[in-house]
């Protein structure tokens, strides 16, 4: 047993990672609680949306100091994997924020990774493409309407990354994502609405991605 300690011990490096500057994507996992979101839709005559979502991720990070990196992280499902309803309406998250992460590595190859960001996100609810008649010529035209949520949220998690070559990265990250939503109005573009409509994040995430450094 001492011996594999050890090993294990020499084989953990805290000197500079592999990567100073690098760029990741890729895509995360969770299952927010939208009981009363989903009540309220269906209350308004319209169908329920997935207790599910599925935000690609992005990040730009930089590392400052030996076994610390710095970065800008984001969540979006804007792209095509926002939850659908009926009548065309969309709930779309979007989701941004600074944070630091300390890591170590080991084997050479191998990177274990814990971080913490503090996030501004917005739940957008709308009906894409309403068509509406433009005065005077009464000319037909698309646009959208719907209502906004922001909220503040904090995000940790403990990852790992396997170094596949000195510029790429695969990584895997178990997080958890700990929302202060609030229950105040969502909000249009006419300003507040009376609508109530919480949405639980506090939730565990899953995310998966690939990294490109230098």
């Amino acid at each position: 047993m001492k011996k594999l300690i050890i090993i294990f011990l020499l084989s953990i490096s805290f000197l500079p990672a592999q990567f100073k500057y690098s760029v990741g994507t890729g895509i995360a996992f969770s299952w927010p609680d939208f009981t009363d979101f989903n009540k309220t839709l269906s209350d308004s005559g319209i169908s329920q949306v997935s207790e599910f979502i599925m935000p690609i991720s992005y990040d730009f990070s930089v590392k400052i100091y030996p076994s610390l990196r710095v970065g800008y992280y984001r969540f979006s499902t804007s792209l095509f994997t926002y939850n659908k309803s009926s009548q065309n309406f969309r709930l779309v998250l979007k989701m941004n924020g600074i944070g630091a992460q300390t890591y170590f590595t080991f084997f050479k190859r191998f990177e274990a990774d814990f971080g913490i960001v503090p996030m501004l996100g917005k739940y957008s609810f709308y009906q894409h493409e309403v068509t509406a008649v433009t005065t005077p010529f009464q000319f037909s035209t698309t646009t959208k309407a719907g209502i906004d949520k922001s909220f503040f949220a904090y995000y940790s998690w403990i990852g790992l990354r396997m170094h596949l070559k000195h510029y790429l990265a695969l990584e895997g990250k178990l997080g958890f994502m700990k929302s202060f939503m609030g229950d105040g109005d969502w909000k249009s573009e006419s300003g507040e609405t009376k609508l109530k409509m919480s949405i639980d994040m506090n939730q565990p995430v899953y995310q998966f991605g690939v990294v490109l450094g230098w």
